[in-house]
């Protein structure tokens, strides 16, 4: 499909999801990892094309879960922190995260431009341990062109994850950017304050994602 340029470095695809009920961007380079490997039903997960090589495992999964409190119908920073909190555990790592800045996006879901139809999507960065990325068995690089010397004891995961709440169908849409630093120099940088460049296309990613959501099935949800 065409892709979209952007005010980056980096470059989007339209890509349709879940048999074509929704459409949204992703980044050109990344690839659809039902293709290689298992996915659940209610995932879409793609991975960069770098995975396995220089350390790189970059990830953009889209979920679709139930609303993170089905008595409020208004999306809040307190739903983003559940859906984290639930991350967290999935990963082994519960109450070990932080969340840092939280920021709003407007999604135009069904894409007739009407003010009373555009949502307002979160978008926040956490980080927390990465003891599923953490390589601390150093077999799991062999292949990679590492220098396994750089590797940090205490790896960390940052992910990039936004929400996007569906109220007609009591669903979040859930993006997540999982980016995982492995080496001294990236965890020096990110707790220096220093721009980490994987960070920000994780950043411009999910954000451009839910920019360009589109549901075009709501048959989808059983409607």
């Amino acid at each position: 499909m065409e892709a979209e340029s952007l005010n980056t470095s980096s470059t989007f695809n339209v890509r349709a999801l879940y048999g074509g009920a929704i459409q949204t961007v992703i980044p050109e380079d990344f690839l659809d990892a039902s293709e290689f490997r298992q996915v659940p039903d209610t995932q879409e997960v793609f991975v960069s094309a770098a995975s396995g090589a220089n350390g790189v495992d970059d990830s953009l999964i889209f979920d679709l879960l139930e609303m993170a409190r089905d008595d409020a119908p208004t999306l809040e920073k307190l739903d983003l922190e559940l859906h984290i909190s639930d991350l967290a555990e999935a990963n082994a790592v519960p109450n070990q995260w932080t969340l840092g800045l939280v920021e709003s996006v407007a999604v135009d879901v069904n894409g007739e431009g009407k003010d009373n139809e555009i949502e307002k999507a979160l978008v926040g960065t956490c980080i927390m341990p990465a003891h599923k990325w953490g390589r601390s068995e150093r077999k799991d690089i062999e292949g990679d062109s590492v220098d396994v010397d750089r590797l940090s004891p205490t790896p960390l995961l940052l992910v990039v994850l936004g929400v996007l709440r569906l109220k007609e169908f009591t669903t979040d849409v859930v993006v997540s950017f999982n980016v995982p630093l492995i080496f001294r120099d990236d965890i020096e940088m990110f707790k220096n304050g220093d721009g980490i460049p994987r960070v920000e296309a994780a950043n411009i990613a999910v954000k451009k994602s839910l920019e360009a959501f589109r549901l075009l099935n709501k048959g989808l949800f059983g409607a």
